[in-house]
């Protein structure tokens, strides 16, 4: 009896779980890759800003530690669609239906995952090397600008993958990609070229994940 009761509450489970996908399987997948690519995002233009004006060394170590949550947040992301994929696996009628979506947010994760490695890097590399001199330093304010067009395209990026990232209204216009062409730094600053060298090399590697596109060395 016991053997037949177990076979089949095993039956019940599977059409069950063949005709209805569990409701919270999809939503907490959805929000924790907007989250990750909108937080991603900030920490970009926030760089950018923190690289344009006289900051505190508070104000840097905060920026810094912002990055480094970014790890959680993406190994929770990767756990929450992976527990997607499961709930689907045994899915026969719905399966089909969402199967799109969870390899679209996963190849988008696996850009992410570039992304949050390079963002750590550089807010460290900013905490590390930051000087006043740099509030001044030309090669500086255009690698700020940059770090503000790639949060603003990555906003793009993730919305246009069907999520949302986008913490504040943007006019019609801001809706299309601004990032320029990879920095090339024509006479680095004598007193912040490894940071200079650093942030480019990163910019551009950054901005191929974004774009899509493959820049030359």
């Amino acid at each position: 009896v016991r053997i037949l009761e177990t076979i089949l509450g095993a039956v019940i489970g599977i059409i069950i779980n063949a005709v209805i996908v569990p409701p919270v399987a999809l939503t907490p997948a959805k929000t924790a890759v907007a989250t990750l690519g909108g937080d991603i995002a900030q920490l970009l233009e926030d760089m950018g800003a923190v690289l344009s004006r006289r900051t505190s060394p508070e104000v840097l170590d905060t920026l810094y530690w912002r990055a480094r949550g970014l790890r959680a947040e993406l190994n929770a992301a990767l756990d929450r669609v992976n527990a997607l994929s499961e709930s689907l696996r045994f899915n026969m009628i719905r399966r089909n239906k969402h199967r799109p979506a969870v390899d679209q947010m996963s190849a988008l994760l696996a850009r992410l995952a570039v992304l949050t490695t390079r963002t750590i890097g550089m807010a460290r590399g900013v905490r590390d090397h930051y000087d006043e001199s740099l509030v001044s330093d030309t090669n500086i304010a255009e690698i700020a600008d940059e770090l503000k067009r790639s949060g603003h395209d990555l906003r793009i990026v993730v919305r246009d993958n069907g999520l949302d990232a986008m913490t504040a209204p943007h006019p019609e216009t801001q809706d299309m990609p601004t990032l320029t062409q990879p920095i090339r730094l024509s006479r680095p600053s004598s007193k912040n070229w490894v940071l200079e060298g650093f942030l480019v090399e990163n910019l551009r590697l950054v901005n191929e994940e974004i774009t899509g596109i493959l820049t030359e060395e």
